[in-house]
């Protein structure tokens, strides 16, 4: 393969990696959100409804212990 050919080569799997690791990071990123928003709807439920979710904790306790 030719210096030339090598350099392109190297040329195109730095920019793949790139972005891959841009793609990672995005998926992190969008990972991290749902997360976030999912312990937001938890505790607005357990607000909402504190004797029932302390209820369904015990049970966990009890049944997980």
């Amino acid at each position: 393969m030719s210096d030339r050919a090598l350099k392109m080569l190297r040329i195109y799997l730095d920019a793949r990696a790139d972005e891959e690791a841009e793609s990672e990071i995005d998926t992190r990123r969008v990972d991290g959100e749902i997360r976030a928003s999912a312990r937001r709807v938890v505790g607005e439920i357990i607000e909402r409804h504190p004797d029932r979710a302390v209820s369904i904790i015990r049970k966990w306790m009890i049944q997980y212990h």
